[in-house]
């Protein structure tokens, strides 16, 4: 089996000669053999093992057998004692899924600090199946279909080449001492239940389960590889990313013939569920619908599906005339003001800038948000007045975007600039305007 290792190494180009890696082995049959393979093909490496402390005895004996593998292959040693079942209790979690966490976030911590480059598992091509077929049972997408991947950023499966059956035979040939684990018998754990009651009345119906499912996953693989592709292509050509929010272009995603999926995939990480996206998809309300997430909003708008993040409140900010010139941090961007005199400026079309006539300032000015009957009179329709809510209607801006937009407001409470949009008429510069204030975002 040694000569397959290196080549699985070698194929999957899981780690260079001269990394560390860091091994998790628990005493079972898997971790170990895993560290002998490790040291008879020259690799560096050291051991971690975590107590769970929730087998009494069995455990400390397993820990102490971990320690002496490491000593007699001469590797540095790292253990571990949770109490596991408080914290699966602090956290609100399974017993078990408190265990996973605190295994990872240990032995992540002891990568990290002891400067191994990556951390190994003993997962084999059983424990790929496994997954697989629980991944189904619960529903997943193309990503489900690959059991456990050989890498996983800093983690890699050197023996996902092998079948639990190669395994036991080597280490049965070699004669290998390992410690069992009497609870991986019972079938009360879901896992256990696959591998106890569901893979075998499968081998009775296909004997070679284990090679079938080796291609299969090798074939669900080079499909995902496809599948990310046409999602690259699409996510290149109709999706825009600024100031925050996310623009899918709306005719491109209907004319999808597999727009639910497709949708669900460019937003996978946002918290959406499946049903809420194919709602979106199928809105009877052109515009307007709103999906949210614990942390995002999807608004069907005219020609795109917009993304945007929960946004806090903002909280209204004050200008001081003695504080002039100043700086002013926003949620997109830095808004800077400070008073001049003498040449007047010359006209600007930069949306990002203002010039306002100093004489009509009544401080302290406001930056706020737009509220409903608020009114300006912008520039360029001679002192008319027009509600913020009808400018952001022609200017054909989307609930997320009138929601970023602020306000200038001066303070006797009339709007002096629709930042970043326009300006109110009534306080342009003339030519009789001796000091005027500047603003500029940025």
């Amino acid at each position: 089996m040694l000569k397959e290792f290196k080549q699985h190494i070698k194929r999957e180009r899981l780690f260079e000669e001269a990394d560390r890696v860091l091994l998790a082995v628990s005493g079972g049959r898997d971790s170990v053999l895993m560290a002998h393979l490790f040291r008879e093909a020259g690799c560096l490496f050291g051991i971690a093992h975590c107590n769970f402390q929730l087998r009494g005895e069995a455990a400390d004996g397993d820990e102490s057998f971990v320690e002496t593998l490491a000593e007699a292959l001469e590797v540095p040693f790292y253990a571990v004692r949770f109490d596991t079942k408080e914290v699966a209790m602090e956290r609100g979690i399974s017993i078990q899924m408190a265990a996973r966490d605190l295994r990872y976030e240990w032995l992540e911590k002891i990568r990290v600090e002891d400067n191994y480059q990556y951390l190994a598992t003993a997962h084999h091509l059983n424990d790929a199946i496994e997954t697989l077929i629980y991944n189904l049972s619960k529903g997943c997408g193309i990503r489900g279909l690959q059991g456990i991947p050989v890498r996983n950023r800093a983690i890699i499966r050197p023996l996902l080449f092998a079948s639990g059956k190669e395994i036991q035979e080597e280490v049965q040939r070699r004669e290998m001492p390992y410690r069992k684990d009497a609870s991986n018998e019972e079938t009360k754990y879901a896992r256990n239940k696959i591998r106890h009651l569901v893979i075998p009345p499968l081998t009775e119906i296909n004997p070679a389960l284990e090679q079938t499912f080796r291609e299969n996953i090798k074939r669900f693989e080079d499909t995902l590889l496809l599948f990310e592709r046409a999602v690259s292509q699409f996510r290149q050509q109709y999706v825009i990313e600024k100031e925050g929010l996310i623009f899918i272009d709306k005719n491109a995603m209907q004319s999808e013939p597999a727009a639910a999926t497709l949708l669900h995939e460019l937003l996978r990480d946002k918290g959406f569920t499946p049903s809420q996206l194919s709602d979106a998809l199928h809105s009877d309300t052109k515009t307007g619908g709103l999906f949210y997430s614990d942390k995002w909003r999807l608004l069907v708008d005219r020609v795109h599906y917009i993304v945007a993040p929960m946004n806090s409140p903002f909280e209204e900010v004050f200008i001081q005339k003695e504080g002039l010139p100043a700086i002013i941090p926003l949620p997109d961007y830095q808004l800077e003001a400070v008073l001049k005199s003498g040449i007047l400026p010359s006209f600007s079309k930069e949306k990002n800038r203002a010039f306002i006539d100093a004489s009509k300032l009544i401080f302290p000015l406001q930056i706020r948000t737009w509220k409903a009957g608020d009114t300006f009179c912008p520039l360029g329709m001679k002192g008319q007045h027009q509600k913020i809510q009808d400018f952001f209607s022609n200017r054909k801006l989307s609930v997320f975007e009138k929601e970023k937009t602020l306000l200038l407001v001066n303070g006797n409470g009339t709007i002096i600039w629709v930042i970043g949009e326009r300006l109110d008429e009534r306080y342009k510069i003339k030519d009789s305007t001796s000091e005027w204030m500047e603003v500029v975002i940025r």
